[in-house]
């Protein structure tokens, strides 16, 4: 059985750089690795690029029962980034890759904007035989943050974006930019 590892955290707390850095070290071990990203984050091609800078060559998929087709011969680390837009079909993939003996790490957001739990993620956490939890620095405050606070009045629950939609903050940044919003009415 292959081992599974979830990399999560809000935006901006360095989860593309730890899934490139893991898969980096695997093959620098001599490992064969493969690198997925959902076709709906566009912000970077093919690309899979973290916010510091560092990125990697990916294979784009748009339904996840793609990536067992997708692989290439003798893969032992397959990587997935922003698997929170992966859908649920992707537990079962992952699930896949580990009783045929390949090693999984994803990473992706634990919460939406709205604070509220990424079922896919949480499940796979479950499951998981490592889980990286990640913050960020609150972009108010400067204390941890941990919660992705859309800057946009948007209100799909899938806005790609980067700093121009989103900032990290903490959850007390997070209540007073929300109550901002709502204004002071009682509710």
């Amino acid at each position: 059985m292959g081992k599974l590892v979830v990399i999560w955290g809000s935006m901006f707390s360095g989860k593309t750089e730890e899934l490139l850095r893991r898969l980096n070290r695997a093959m620098r071990a001599g490992k064969k690795v493969q690198l997925f990203k959902p076709k709906v984050d566009n912000r970077a091609g093919t690309c899979v690029r973290s916010h510091a800078g560092r990125e990697a060559e990916a294979v784009v998929f748009e339904k996840p029962g793609e990536i067992i087709n997708l692989l290439e011969p003798g893969v032992d680390v397959v990587g997935i980034d922003e698997v929170q837009f992966a859908g649920t079909e992707i537990v079962r993939v992952v699930k896949d890759l580990l009783f045929y003996g390949i090693d999984v790490i994803c990473s992706g957001l634990d919460m939406s904007y709205r604070a509220e739990p990424f079922p896919v993620t949480m499940h796979l956490a479950a499951f998981s035989h490592e889980c990286v939890k990640l913050s960020a620095v609150c972009a108010e405050c400067g204390d941890d943050a941990w919660v992705t606070h859309r800057k946009s009045e948007e209100d799909a629950l899938v806005v790609i974006g980067g700093a121009d939609k989103y900032a990290a903050l903490c959850m007390e940044c997070r209540f007073k930019a929300q109550k901002g919003r709502e204004g002071n009415s009682c509710r």
